[in-house]
């Protein structure tokens, strides 16, 4: 295993405030700063913290369903989503998205609609 950096792996209060166990296992990608710990994955919040608030509040609200797959953001019990810095959210396993297939998109002819 990847020995992890000091300031990469969420303190005790983190983890107690989403009332997790476990040990920090590195996550592929993620500049290197995601873990996950007792099945969920943590990371530094990215901005304000009422930005990573905001984040959440529309990631709850995605229907399933909806097309759209993304790593729901949990809350401590007293509702909060950025604790000393960090955020939890569920693992969603998968496949990176290959970098090739976005230059393909990007770079597909626009469909119209019209005649």
């Amino acid at each position: 295993m990847t020995e992890l950096a000091s300031n990469a792996v969420p303190p005790p209060v983190v983890l107690d405030a989403f009332d997790v166990r476990g040990t920090p296992v590195p996550l592929v990608g993620g500049q290197g700063r995601r873990v996950l710990v007792g099945g969920l994955v943590f990371k530094p919040a990215e901005g304000p913290e009422d930005e990573a608030g905001w984040a959440a509040s529309v990631f709850e609200k995605l229907a399933p369903g909806s097309g759209f797959r993304v790593p729901l953001p949990l809350r401590t019990a007293d509702g909060r989503i950025v604790v000393d810095g960090w955020t939890a959210s569920e693992f969603l396993s998968g496949q990176l998205f290959a970098m090739a297939s976005t230059a393909q998109l990007v770079s597909a002819p626009a469909v119209s609609g019209g005649p």
